[in-house]
């Protein structure tokens, strides 16, 4: 159960080549804007279910991750898991 105010575990920026930032911060490319993930590691209590936008779940492992993956997306689920063990 998530609390009233829940805070992100990790936050995490996609940028256009454009204006990524050159400084040696982490971010993915996301070449159509700059986005922001607020990203939460949770537990779940139940088997998740496809709803809305979603066809289908699947879990892996970290190192299990399929090789395509978005750009940065790997290295932000790698953050959370390292975060939250």
């Amino acid at each position: 159960m998530l609390s009233l105010d829940p805070q992100p575990d990790f936050v995490y920026q996609w940028f256009p080549s454009d204006i990524a930032p050159r400084n040696g911060t982490s971010h993915g490319d996301d070449p159509r804007k700059h986005a922001i993930g607020l990203s939460y590691a949770v537990e779940l209590e139940a088997q998740p279910s496809p709803r809305g936008e979603a066809l289908d779940f699947q879990f892996v492992s970290a190192e299990g991750l399929p090789v395509r993956t978005w750009p940065g997306s790997t290295e932000l689920i790698r953050e959370l898991v390292r975060r939250s063990t």
